[in-house]
């Protein structure tokens, strides 16, 4: 059985020729990044306590840099008989969830998106957002299928989050999950 993978994504402003993969990679809190193959190819790494790639496509303005974990690994920590209103501070995953808040902070993300539908986590399906990036649809990418939502302060302030989604506390922007307690990923 393949191993299915999810994908943490940055869309983050580009400056100049756009910073080295290695560059955006450490500043996203990736440990042991390593090319395996030639010049062009992902870095295998670790991201958020779990084996990662990395890659960046260079889009208009930004650099979409992605980190792809396992489905498996992500799953392997949360409980099948988890309560439905599950904390966040209890929840098996809020590792990754600060990881990813912090590599948003960190990469000065406008927007990052984890998205946590296999279907939905190959890249040229993260790529198909940036039109909601470029147009500050903020609601739009809300709607999209992602697990966690970041949105810097600029996005965040055209945006009235849904009551029904649990937010994770940031200094800046806002963090927003899918739904609520042990669904809040999906």
């Amino acid at each position: 059985m393949t191993d299915r993978s999810l994908t943490a994504a940055y869309f983050v402003p580009r400056t100049g020729a756009g910073a080295a993969l290695e560059a955006l990679a450490e500043a996203a809190g990736v440990r042991d990044a390593r090319r395996v193959t030639g010049a062009a190819a992902p870095l295998d790494g670790v991201w958020a306590g779990l084996g990662a790639q990395i890659g960046c496509s260079r889009l208009q303005l930004h650099d979409l840099l992605w980190i792809r974990i396992s489905q498996r690994a992500f799953l392997d920590a949360r409980a099948l008989d988890a309560p439905a209103d599950l904390p966040l501070a209890r929840d098996p995953n809020l590792p990754q969830a600060e990881a990813f808040r912090d590599a948003c902070l960190a990469l000065t993300a406008e927007v990052g998106v984890f998205v946590t539908h296999p279907a939905e986590a190959e890249i040229d399906r993260i790529e198909a957002l940036y039109r909601h990036v470029l147009g500050l649809d903020a609601e739009a990418l809300a709607r999209s299928s992602v697990g966690l939502l970041y949105l810097d302060e600029r996005m965040r302030d055209a945006f009235r989050p849904p009551p029904d989604r649990d937010t994770l506390p940031v200094a800046r922007g806002l963090v927003l999950f899918a739904r609520r307690g042990d669904a809040r990923w999906y």
